[in-house]
């Protein structure tokens, strides 16, 4: 599930989705540049155990004058096999935010949790932690 934008508005929501069976790279993937704005709510999502994805159940970027806010990460329940949890990346102009006030889990014992750069504002919980920017 893949989506992007180079300019104008994008309100995304992607919520109550059962993740299973091979999935490729990434099975939420949301790519925004130019100077576009890119509204995110992803909650109550599950990746089943039989699942496997290559890299990570949610990449986001931002390129160039991009701005992505992610309002609700929320009960997001990863059991299959990811690299990562979460991917989050941003270019030096663009604007990063994301926040969450209900736990996303990720039990993939190979896996990293979260995967972020720097200057990502706001923070979410995984595995019971607050992961603050």
């Amino acid at each position: 599930m893949g989506d992007s934008a180079s300019d104008g508005i994008l309100d995304l929501t992607i919520a109550g989705n059962q993740f299973t069976d091979y999935i490729g790279d990434s099975a939420i993937d949301i790519f925004a540049w130019g100077d576009s704005t890119v509204n995110v709510k992803v909650y109550n999502n599950t990746v089943a155990e039989d699942a496997y994805i290559d890299s990570t159940f949610l990449e986001i970027s931002a390129e160039e004058t991009a701005t992505i806010a992610v309002t609700q990460l929320d009960n997001n329940l990863i059991f299959g096999h990811v690299e990562y949890g979460f991917d989050f990346f941003k270019d030096a102009a663009a604007t990063f935010s994301a926040f969450g006030t209900q736990n996303n889990l990720v039990t993939a014992p190979a896996s990293s949790d979260i995967l972020l750069n720097l200057g990502i504002t706001g923070s979410f919980f995984v595995n019971g932690f607050e992961f603050p920017f």
